[in-house]
């Protein structure tokens, strides 16, 4: 399956530069014990929906109307973004509750 991967990424330029920034550093934050990421670049509210709080799109919510939810207020306590494929190798998944495999 890595092979694969490794294909699917050489023929995509931009996955592979999205890798490279993972890589660097991104993908090593620590959060302290008891507390919930949370990204500072990207908050939730009304800026991570529109590009301009003020001139949402017509029909849609405006932002303080909108509840933010984590994956386990949506499922419950055992929703698994990526759980281990049953019978699978180790570092295999199989998609979790959210439907988001990738």
């Amino acid at each position: 399956a890595k092979h694969e991967f490794d294909r699917f990424c050489a023929a995509r330029p931009e996955v592979a530069a999205f890798l490279e920034y993972w890589q660097g550093g991104v993908g090593q934050v620590v959060v302290p014990p008891g507390k919930l990421f949370e990204d500072p670049g990207l908050p939730a509210g009304g800026a991570a929906l529109y590009y301009d709080e003020a001139r949402r799109p017509a029909g849609l919510s405006p932002p303080e109307a909108v509840r933010w939810l984590r994956p386990r207020e949506m499922v419950g306590e055992d929703c698994r973004l990526f759980a281990p494929a049953p019978g699978g190798a180790e570092g295999d998944l199989r998609q979790g509750q959210l439907a988001d495999l990738w």
